[in-house]
């Protein structure tokens, strides 16, 4: 045709624009979508497709959802839009929640597959690996402040047994039983009862 009746489109005529053009009516053609849409648009941005091949975000389609986001379905499952991670997590996730984090943020830790911002009370922070990791079994648990500094039953806030004391009087870790050379002593201090594994050299002296 050398003029449309209707609309033209890359030199052919057609009754209405084709899937995946729009139609500029005051010159009465047909103009193709941007190539991140899918199901039609309504002109020639990102932001003007009826839904998006790859991603939606910010109303615009993308070609991957930015750093701290992830993919996930809309509710009549169309198209994925870009939704944001927990704030727990390190620029990526798998999905929503911090159980989903692909490794957490400065400051976070985490424990049993989900970043947390403190480590229970039971556990200790192990900075460099990022993870809350146990305190040795022998420390007493707190209820309302943290067991142990760290892994070793040297780090035991207090002891959930024994404590054992050098021969130059300082605490070395917390035990289950006294050693062979040491003797078991008790002390009340204030109504409370304190046990520890003291060397035979200092009961003699």
């Amino acid at each position: 045709c050398k003029q449309c009746i209707s609309y033209d489109f890359e030199g052919l005529c057609y009754e209405k624009c084709p899937t995946l053009t729009y139609a500029v009516h005051e010159v009465q053609k047909c103009f193709r979508c941007h190539e991140y849409c899918t199901g039609g648009c309504s002109g020639e941005l990102p932001q003007d497709c009826d839904a998006c091949y790859y991603f939606r975000y910010n109303n615009s389609c993308v070609l991957e959802c930015p750093s701290g986001m992830y993919a996930e379905k809309t509710i009549n499952k169309t198209e994925l839009v870009c939704s944001t991670c927990s704030p727990l997590c390190l620029n990526e996730c798998f999905g929503p929640g911090p159980s989903n984090c692909k490794s957490c943020r400065d400051g976070a830790f985490l424990h049993e597959g989900a970043c947390i911002e403190s480590c229970p009370l039971d556990h200790f922070p192990d900075i460099p690996q990022q993870s809350c990791k146990p305190c040795h079994p022998i420390c007493k648990r707190k209820i309302d402040s943290i067991t142990c500094l760290g892994p070793n039953s040297s780090q035991c806030v207090e002891c959930g047994a024994l404590k054992q004391i050098s021969t130059s009087g300082n605490i070395v870790g917390c035990i289950s039983s006294c050693p062979s050379g040491f003797f078991l002593q008790i002390a009340l201090i204030i109504a409370l009862n304190v046990i520890h594994c003291v060397p035979s050299v200092m009961e003699l002296s």
